[in-house]
């Protein structure tokens, strides 16, 4: 299946606003604990699209697409782990 331009431009569109949203999260007045859950939220929602548009593993075999999306998951829970212990 070949993304149309379209696509590809909303993926990139949103990849930038949660980028900006987790630099402007720093400036507000949060929890830490709230501060790292909210950063690794977008985290969590920018490899799964980075993984299902731009590696184009939404179509994969289950086993291919599971991986990438648990790793991912690992990562991120680690890290919140990590900081907020």
């Amino acid at each position: 299946m070949q993304l149309t331009s379209r696509k590809l431009t909303g993926t990139w569109l949103l990849l930038i606003a949660l980028t900006l949203t987790s630099a402007g999260l720093g400036s507000l007045e949060l929890s830490e604990e709230l501060l790292v859950f909210l950063v690794l939220l977008t985290v969590l929602i920018k490899n799964y699209q980075i993984i299902d548009v731009f590696m184009e593993l939404k179509n994969a075999p289950l086993l291919w697409r599971g991986l990438m999306q648990c790793f991912t998951l690992f990562i991120v829970v680690a890290v919140g782990v990590t900081l907020i212990i």
